[in-house]
């Protein structure tokens, strides 16, 4: 009996020392999944020096210091944040596809080490370098197209150059060479704006977000998918049955199906808030192929279309609106007005929020880790950790990737 127990003992230890692999395979394995994470290229295909640097960085336990590295080469921004923004851009969540000015702008900000919240207000985009000769037909890679607010030629033309970590620069107005005042037609096309400060928004008011969110409809789409992609939080999630329904609009029936009831229950809900929210976007539509912009007074006409439905709704005049969606899951700073006039002032509250930084991580934590992280447990104290380095970074979503590429739960080290 002794012999047996003694042999099964020795035969566990055997097996355990033979499972448990060498110090050395555990670095090894630790430092790829790290640098492969962010970089998007195999460790072992790295530079000599790269790849001393970061075994060595990996075996002292200085993990965020092997990080950066990875996060410091140039497929980092024209892989890696390039996947993951695109992401946000198409509907069926694809990684994959061209380059359009949403994406170059959250590569571009990244690089500049930006501060993530500005992504959601600002007046700029990030373009190619006016170094690149703007030209009417591309001939083997002698120029790009001229930037445009009708078409996304410009950034197919830079991304077909393979160059954006240098030729992605930043320009101080979204779209640098106006766009088109209304909808106009392809016959009498109306002349070209610029939109004020106070109507753009970044990523929010880019011509890819516009395209996604102002194509036909009501604009409500543009709240719709600012709480899901930023915060990602559904309408389900952030609805308010008892919130005000002042900013309804003529649209809404409030008897569907001659049931009042119908309404307080269902349609309220979203469409009390949502509504008084989407006045932000009055200004901008999505027509066939262009953005266009409201100057002036005056809002696009889908605002106020289907006015019979009821006639005693609220009407769209202006740019102006009011966050009624107080009592939900998310915490407002009180250094953010809770109403304004314009996408920006919008944007800045969506920016200012508490969730944009949980969100934000939650969404880098899902592309490099290959899973949602759980909401309680290991995952959570782990990226909470990720989320507060992000914040304490002033919002540097390089430094967010880093902390994250390096937690426990995700490498599985």
């Amino acid at each position: 009996m002794f012999y047996s127990n003694f042999s099964r003992i020795g035969l566990l230890a055997f097996a355990m020392l033979w499972a448990t692999p060498a110090l050395g395979d555990l670095v090894a394995s630790k430092a790829q999944r790290i640098f492969f994470s962010l970089a998007a290229f195999r460790l072992s295909s790295a530079p000599e020096s790269v790849r001393t640097q970061v075994l060595d960085l990996v075996r002292e336990g200085r993990l965020l210091e092997a990080a950066a590295i990875a996060a410091n080469q140039r497929t980092f921004f024209e892989k890696t944040v390039r996947h993951w923004s695109m992401k946000k851009t198409n509907g069926d969540g694809s990684p994959y596809g061209i380059l359009n000015d949403f994406v170059a702008t959250v590569i571009g900000h990244t690089r500049d080490n930006g501060d993530f919240r500005e992504l959601l207000y600002g007046n700029f985009t990030y373009f190619a370098s006016p170094s690149i000769p703007r030209v009417d037909t591309v001939v083997n890679f002698n120029g790009v197209r001229p930037h445009s607010s009708e078409n996304n030629l410009h950034y197919l033309d830079l991304d077909n150059r393979k160059n954006l970590f240098v030729e992605l620069v930043r320009a101080t107005n979204q779209f640098p060479n106006g766009v088109r005042f209304d909808v106009g037609s392809e016959t009498n096309p109306t002349p070209f704006v610029t939109a004020p400060t106070s109507q753009t928004a970044g990523l929010l008011t880019t011509r890819r977000f516009i395209e996604s969110a102002g194509l036909g409809g009501t604009n409500r789409r543009f709240i719709k998918y600012v709480f899901e992609i930023f915060l990602r939080t559904t309408l389900d999630e952030i609805g308010d049955a008892y919130a005000l329904d002042h900013r309804v609009r003529k649209d809404v029936d409030r008897f569907p199906g001659g049931d009042m009831n119908l309404y307080n229950s269902k349609c309220r809900f979203c469409h009390a808030g949502m509504d008084a929210l989407a006045g932000a976007f009055a200004k901008w539509d999505y027509d066939r192929t262009r953005v266009s912009f409201r100057t002036g007074g005056g809002v696009h006409l889908k605002y106020n279309q289907n006015d019979t439905v009821f006639p005693d709704g609220a009407p769209t005049n202006d740019s102006s609106w009011e966050n009624l969606w107080l009592n939900g899951p998310i915490k407002w700073n009180p250094a953010e007005p809770l109403s304004g006039v314009g996408a920006r002032q919008f944007g800045r509250m969506i920016a200012y929020s508490d969730r944009l930084p949980v969100a934000t991580a939650i969404s880098v934590f899902e592309y490099l880790c290959k899973r949602t992280p759980n909401k309680e447990g290991a995952d959570a104290k782990e990226l909470a950790v990720a989320t507060k380095a992000f914040e304490d970074s002033n919002y540097n979503l390089r430094v967010l990737f880093e902390n994250v590429a390096v937690l426990t739960s995700c490498t599985g080290l």
